[in-house]
């Protein structure tokens, strides 16, 4: 038996034989359903169709959906990799700026420094000397000075390097001696040099009215020598003078190149010391002047008008006393002996100067008048030590001197 449903559509269909009729409607209706049901596979939207699947048109829709979102996501990614390259050609520029603005101050430094550099090296060639060491400065003559051959002196000093206050000098730093120290095996001065790393003071006691010598030793102390007069210069320590009760010296040796002291008659010992002036104190220990001893003087082709004048004789001299005939003397220091006579009315007449301190080797200069009226003079060079012998017949002594030699130290 077949059940007929309503015909919903109210169509009218009319088949014979009658008991087909139920079966034909029936058929309809299903095909209706299915109709319906594949249209919903088809376009239904958005709900599924049977409550899990969904229809052509959803995933179509879907699909298309889904290749929008691709597409603007890949063209997100597209601006994004344009923002990214701009960014890193951004980046790019901005940084070869930096490199480029390092660069140039980099070279800019380089071009600083050796634009400095040129004006330095530029600078010493300005200030070398000539060849012939003409234009030599001060600073560059002391890197010529051979300390294996002066000895006893100072260096170098500041200015104002000695001051007094009360009964106290002081010596500046920076000032820079040599203190005598005996010789070396092969008989080169032994030095020590000493530069004052701060001041140094030192502080009178005596209480007597004189001049002291102010002297400096190895370990940068300063003492005093009593009376200045007590000091001398010898060329070995067998011309010192004999030490007595009551005697007090202060005796140079340039043979040991060393100063030694003798106290109330006691035997010399060395003293290791450097002079560097004097002062005049009184009987409070107060100190009245000071007398800086000057640093080294460097000889430089500068000098040649003052060294071609050494040994030549001076305007300072001493007045001699003229004994006998044949009377020797002692030159006190280098320089010349000079005799000046007039005849005394008799004839011939002749001075003869003789140095015989040379041994085999004699130096003489004479002098000889065969007229019974003029003058003879007569002058000899010699060294001091040096023994000089006079032999003269039939004058008169107009005088007879030494004459210290320039750069002896003793002329004016």
């Amino acid at each position: 038996m077949v059940k007929i449903k309503q015909n919903t559509n109210k169509n009218i269909i009319k088949t014979a034989p009658n008991y087909q009729c139920g079966t034909v409607i029936a058929g309809i209706d299903s095909l209706t359903y299915y109709c319906n049901l594949s249209k919903e596979w088809a376009c239904k939207m958005p709900a599924s169709v049977d409550g899990t699947e969904y229809s052509a048109k959803y995933y179509m829709e879907k699909a298309k959906q889904e290749a929008l979102d691709s597409k603007m996501e890949i063209q997100n990614i597209c601006d994004q990799n344009i923002r990214d390259v701009g960014d890193i050609k951004s980046s790019a520029i901005s940084d070869l700026q930096s490199a480029g603005s390092e660069i140039l101050d980099s070279a800019s430094e380089i071009y600083d420094q050796t634009a400095e550099k040129a004006s330095e090296v530029l600078d010493l060639i300005l200030e070398m000397p000539d060849k012939d060491l003409s234009n030599l400065t001060p600073t560059g003559e002391k890197h010529f000075l051979n300390k294996e051959q002066i000895t006893n002196c100072i260096l170098e000093a500041p200015s104002n390097w000695m001051t007094y206050s009360g009964s106290q000098v002081t010596i500046k730093a920076g000032t820079k001696y040599l203190v005598p120290n005996g010789r070396n095996a092969d008989g080169t001065l032994n030095n020590a040099e000493v530069t004052l790393q701060s001041d140094v003071v030192f502080t009178n006691t005596g209480q007597y009215d004189g001049t002291i010598c102010i002297l400096a030793d190895a370990a940068q102390t300063l003492s005093s020598w009593g009376q200045v007069q007590t000091m001398g210069y010898y060329r070995n320590s067998s011309e010192f003078p004999i030490p007595a009760t009551g005697f007090y010296w202060l005796a140079f040796s340039e043979e040991d190149n060393s100063w030694y002291t003798t106290v109330n008659g006691a035997a010399y010992t060395q003293s290791n010391v450097c002079p560097l002036g004097t002062a005049k104190i009184t009987s409070d220990s107060s100190i009245l002047s000071i007398n800086p001893f000057k640093p080294v003087h460097i000889l430089t082709i500068g000098n040649r008008e003052e060294i071609s004048g050494w040994g030549m004789p001076s305007y300072t001299y001493i007045d001699l006393t003229l004994g006998a005939s044949g009377a020797t003397y002692q030159a006190p220091a280098n320089g010349w002996y000079t005799i000046c006579s007039n005849s005394n009315g008799t004839y011939p007449k002749n001075i003869e100067l003789i140095n015989s301190s040379g041994g085999d080797v004699n130096t003489s200069v004479t002098a000889y008048n065969t007229n019974n009226s003029g003058w003879l003079r007569c002058s000899l060079p010699v060294k001091k030590g040096d023994i000089v012998a006079c032999y003269y017949n039939n004058m008169s002594v107009q005088h007879f001197r030494f004459v210290y030699a320039q750069g002896s130290g003793s002329e004016v």
